[in-house]
């Protein structure tokens, strides 16, 4: 049974929690419509640090296969079978500072096994810049591999980049678009509070209040905003200036500015 989180409770299928959002990030329910055998293993961190599973070791491979033999004997997997399953393809995925992690796997290594282990690397709002060469990694054996970027935050320069160099089906980006953060009809639901109008924010504390006025709740009061996206069309910078009224000096507010890439 799936257990899903929604509206303050455990449901036994997240399909009843209608989201506003994006049904593609309901993840289990994507596992369960595939029909595919799946095995999720979760390695609990502390703090950043997976254990053992912080880089690939020689004996990785014997640690995964005993974990899918113990997962047999208890009746979890290939009930009424008389062998446990084997080790088909291994996915492993990271969001934020576990992208970090995933770095440390992704190296081409002959004399470590365990580097040959990973066949799909998924990475969600990576936390840095490319720590490791995905491309040599993923070149190592593009017909086997997988290479995919959601979200990307602070790696989303590196994976526009690679997804116009490696030009392969198997390298997937989204948005994969540096504008989407502004311009995208999506982002702008998905941010939105469902009220009519938008959230806006004034120029001055002596303009006339709004309808749905976001300076009255904040206290922060918009001076102007302009989007540059870069020659390359890989990346693109907001810059905004705001004030708080009280505050000594008039800033850009970093709180304010993003770079998204």
């Amino acid at each position: 049974m799936t257990l899903g989180w929604c509206a303050g409770r455990w449901l036994p299928e997240l399909e009843e929690c209608r989201w506003r959002f994006d049904t593609r990030s309901i993840w289990d329910k994507q596992l369960r419509d595939s029909g595919k055998p799946v095995v999720i293993l979760f390695p609990i961190p502390h703090g950043t640090s997976f254990g053992t599973l912080n880089s690939p070791k020689p004996d990785h491979p014997e640690l995964l296969r005993s974990a899918l033999v113990a997962l047999f004997a208890e009746g979890h997997l290939a009930q009424g079978k008389a062998f446990p399953p084997r080790l088909k393809r291994l996915a492993m995925g990271g969001w934020s500072s576990g992208t970090d992690t995933l770095f440390k796997w992704a190296k081409v290594n002959s004399k470590n096994p365990a580097t040959e282990l990973v066949d799909e690397l998924y990475m969600f709002d990576g936390k840095n810049g490319a720590k490791a060469d995905l491309k040599a990694w993923f070149n190592h054996d593009p017909v086997r591999r997988r290479l995919r970027f959601i979200g990307t935050a602070y790696l989303e320069v590196a994976a526009n980049q690679l997804k116009k160099r490696l030009q392969h089906p198997h390298v997937f980006v989204y948005p994969g678009d540096p504008k989407y953060w502004y311009d995208s009809a999506d982002y702008k639901r998905a941010l939105s509070t469902g009220s009519t109008p938008p959230l806006d924010f004034r120029r001055s504390p002596q303009d006339p209040h709004l309808p749905n006025d976001a300076s009255t709740l904040t206290n922060i009061f918009l001076k102007g905003e302009a989007l540059d996206l870069d020659k390359s069309k890989r990346s693109s910078r907001s810059r905004s200036r705001s004030i708080r009224p009280g505050l000594v000096r008039r800033r850009s507010d970093p709180c304010r500015r993003r770079k998204r890439r």
